[in-house]
């Protein structure tokens, strides 16, 4: 009888420490698996870092050769006005004042970037709300208006190639063959006859 007391403890000190085991190791497999989340939050801060770089580095690339376009055409803006047959007219100090408002922002988007826009934009919407309204209402309708009418423009001129990229849905259709043929030419028989 006493074996089988000696038995029945070694038995719950086996489950014991099989208990003792299985609490170690799930202490760490939480440990490694806090370890491992916290490394992947620090990859993932290093990864959203290097994206914000490259982002901000190409939007500088985009913003220099934008302002670079914009002081160009506000040069010949100004040339444009002094050739003029009557540089002192009206018109000719409106093209002038355009060039060099046009400047004014090129010089100021070149030193202040995007994000120096973006700030004098939003600052102008905070103390004038309901001119900034108007005015990107305004600018809404003339892009659209700008939009619509280049479409259509192009719809007429066909395209810039001088092909035609379905060529097919504008020539006319002849009853008397079972293909389409171009307006002129005569129809094929080659639906007519199998060939």
């Amino acid at each position: 009888m006493s074996d089988g007391i000696r038995e029945a403890g070694g038995t719950e000190s086996a489950g014991e420490t099989v208990k003792e085991e299985a609490g170690r190791l799930t202490e760490d497999v939480k440990h490694e698996a806090g370890r491992v989340a916290d490394e992947a939050r620090q990859q993932g801060r290093e990864l959203m870092g290097e994206t914000k770089d490259r982002l901000r580095e190409e939007a500088d690339r985009q913003t220099g050769r934008t302002a670079s376009g914009l002081k160009s055409m506000s040069g010949e803006l100004r040339a444009m006005a002094e050739s003029s047959d009557q540089p002192e007219s009206g018109v000719a100090t409106w093209v002038r004042r355009g060039a060099d408002e046009i400047d004014s922002f090129a010089r100021r988007l070149d030193r202040d970037g995007i994000e120096g826009v973006a700030r004098d934009v939003s600052d102008f919407a905070r103390r004038n709300p309901t001119t900034f309204l108007v005015t990107t209402f305004g600018a809404g309708l003339l892009v659209g208006r700008l939009m619509k009418n280049t479409n259509v423009n192009q719809m007429m001129q066909g395209d810039a190639s001088g092909s035609r990229s379905d060529e097919r849905s504008t020539l006319p259709y002849h009853e008397s063959s079972q293909e389409i043929s171009p307006a002129g030419s005569q129809p094929s028989i080659a639906g007519q006859t199998g060939l």
